[in-house]
């Protein structure tokens, strides 16, 4: 009774976290943070199942991302990667390992992003998700660009924006061909770049949205950068300050238009920029672009000595992202032969199938054969027994006067001979003749 009453308890009890669980999960895109705080007060201690585990350890992981919440330590996630690895959810197995890449990419470990990414596009075909497929394509497309794969970043954010689309997620897809751009410009395909931004500033005033036209245009400063187009880039810096003048800008930005201020002449106002991007500048990469852009902008001014410094001291910044990027090679190549496993063993589990399933129909051939085959001599010998046993019964009625009579002359014959012997034997007691 006892043991029952546990029972019925925790049974109650997890359905109760079932429903805070399904619950968490309705709002979560809509409300993040009221998912977040749902799932932060359900006490993990009672929870009794491996399913509800999993699933809590899943639905936090993705409100703490949502939340804009890095975390940087796998420990809740991989309970659900090992969980939903093993079960025939393919949605939840997807999630768990998109949100576990999530994590390698906020420590900066890219490559086993890279990986962990890759095994929840593998799972995509199972899901109608379609936002969280595009989240998928977009950071992979991220990481992707981290080691300088622009093509592979190209195609990533590409479908990205199909899968937003979908999904009627314009605001991402937007975002997505922001990231599309700046691939191009990075893989220096300037026509392509150019298509997509027009695209992208179309479709951002359409909708009104400000902030995508902001960023637009910003995207327009580094492609006319990257093509020469110092006097139109000026311009459009211009108006784009004129019409949103609490705008953000990148530290690219200011030494894109630095870069042109040196060929428009404009002179005095270079050092000012320069500065700016060294205040918004954020990480090595940002370092790197201003050290490569100054010391050029140094040299057309003719100040070769401050071009020197700035080109030594940017080259040796340079040169650990230039180790990161002569691994890129090995690590595309382990996101490849990780496909190419998964696709090896798809094969064998289907060839092993195959064989099972040809060896079972042979059996059962087999079986049907040799099940036949002594079912017809059975019935082959049953026939063969049915006419014999046909032909005595004729031949019985046939001759049944002449066998009654050769039995009745021979119980004749024998009861004669008992008769004759009873004789002599009387005879003989009574003459005395014991023998």
């Amino acid at each position: 009774m006892v043991l029952i009453a546990m029972a019925i308890v925790s049974c109650n009890r997890d359905v109760a976290t079932m429903e805070t669980l399904s619950h968490a999960e309705a709002i979560m895109q809509e409300h993040p943070d009221s998912a977040l705080s749902l799932l932060q007060a359900i006490d993990t201690e009672t929870i009794a199942t491996d399913r509800c585990r999993a699933l809590h350890a899943l639905l936090l992981s993705q409100a703490y991302d949502k939340n804009y919440i890095d975390l940087t330590n796998d420990s809740i996630i991989t309970i659900a990667v090992d969980y939903f690895a093993d079960s025939d959810d393919h949605h939840y197995a997807m999630l768990a390992h998109y949100y576990h890449g999530r994590i390698f990419e906020n420590t900066h470990k890219y490559h086993k992003a890279i990986i962990e990414f890759s095994k929840a596009e593998q799972l995509a075909k199972y899901s109608d998700d379609n936002l969280a497929i595009g989240l998928i394509y977009s950071h992979l497309g991220d990481a992707y660009n981290e080691y300088y794969d622009f093509e592979k970043s190209v195609k990533s954010f590409l479908i990205a924006s199909k899968y937003y689309d979908r999904a009627n997620k314009h605001h991402h897809k937007l975002y997505a061909l922001s990231d599309l751009t700046e691939a191009y410009i990075n893989n220096l395909e300037y026509d392509n770049a150019s298509g997509i931004l027009n695209q992208l500033i179309k479709e951002a005033n359409d909708s009104c949205n400000h902030a995508m036209i902001q960023i637009g245009m910003l995207d327009l400063i580094s492609l006319y950068s990257a093509q020469n187009k110092h006097s139109e880039l000026l311009d459009l810096y211009d108006s784009l300050l004129a019409e949103y003048p609490n705008v953000k800008l990148r530290s690219t930005t200011y030494m894109c238009v630095a870069k042109a201020c040196a060929y428009a002449g404009r002179h005095n106002e270079i050092n000012s920029y320069i500065t700016k991007a060294w205040n918004v500048s954020m990480h090595r990469a940002d370092t790197i672009l201003i050290q490569i852009n100054a010391s050029a902008i140094y040299e057309l001014l003719k100040q070769y000595e401050q071009a020197l410094k700035s080109l030594k001291y940017g080259g040796i910044k340079q040169d650990s992202s230039v180790r990161v990027m002569l691994t890129q090679p090995i690590l595309t190549a382990q996101r490849d032969l990780y496909r190419a496993e998964l696709e090896l063993n798809k094969l064998k589990q289907q060839h092993q199938l195959h064989t099972s399933i040809l060896m079972g129909i042979i059996i059962i051939i087999v079986f049907v054969v040799l099940a036949y085959r002594r079912n017809k001599k059975y019935k082959q010998k049953l026939a063969r027994n049915v006419v014999i046993a046909q032909n005595l019964r004729e031949i019985l009625q046939t001759n049944a006067s002449e066998t009654q009579h050769i039995i009745d002359n021979l119980l004749a014959t024998r009861f004669e001979v008992i008769d004759n012997l009873c004789k002599t034997l009387y005879e003989n007691k009574s003459t005395g003749l014991d023998n």
